[in-house]
């Protein structure tokens, strides 16, 4: 007699009455670009999960630690299939230096990013005209990092060389403003003279040079 093929059995086993578990996703991580930033400006997070949001999407609440300086909207929803999601954390002008703790929480679980709020600085300050005779009283602009806080922002002005061309000792950005204005005053001259005109806040320094002519 000829041998008989084998047989494949497949057996299914159903497990009746067993619930299956589906395990909550949770954030395991929270990033921030950038990390430190100048008030009044934004930055973009991103929110990873564990595994792809369900059917519906995952709402992920957001917290921030200091909302006088850094906000965030109440939450934020992973698409369904996902494991990311974008953020965006709005920040306030401020005074002084801010460390916000921005929280990401879902299914028990949650993580944390710091973000940075930093003061505005002096960035540029530009002459109008920057050749000018002596005697001529010149228009000076300056623009900080970001918008000047409630309180205002006040800059520190000098000239390298008073005799020639003169400021006052400071000015300030009015609140929520970008660049503020100040005259420089020039005297007559016998020969061509630099000068240079500097704005000074928070450690930084900016200047712009004025060409005084006879």
């Amino acid at each position: 007699m000829g041998q008989r093929p084998a047989t494949i059995i497949t057996l299914t086993v159903l497990l009746l009455g067993v619930p299956v578990i589906a395990l909550a996703q949770t954030p395991t991580s929270l990033t921030l670009n950038p990390a430190t930033i100048t008030g009044g400006q934004s930055s973009t997070g991103q929110v990873s999960l564990s595994g792809p949001a369900p059917t519906g999407g995952l709402a992920v609440a957001l917290v921030s630690s200091n909302k006088a300086a850094a906000t965030v909207p109440p939450s934020v929803t992973v698409a369904a299939g996902a494991v990311t999601a974008s953020l965006k954390v709005a920040t306030v002008p401020v005074a002084q230096s801010a460390t916000v703790t921005i929280t990401a929480a879902a299914g028990g679980g949650s993580k944390t990013a710091q973000l940075h709020v930093l003061p505005p600085v002096p960035s540029s300050v530009t002459l109008a005209p920057s050749t000018v005779a002596g005697g001529t009283v010149v228009t000076g602009q300056v623009s900080p990092s970001g918008p000047a806080p409630a309180s205002g922002f006040a800059v520190n002005l000098s000239s390298s060389n008073p005799d020639v061309a003169t400021v006052k000792p400071s000015i300030t950005v009015e609140a929520g403003a970008t660049t503020a204005s100040f005259k420089v005053a020039t005297v007559k001259v016998g020969q061509l003279t630099a000068v240079n005109i500097a704005t000074s806040a928070g450690g930084v320094t900016k200047t712009a040079q004025l060409t005084v002519t006879p």
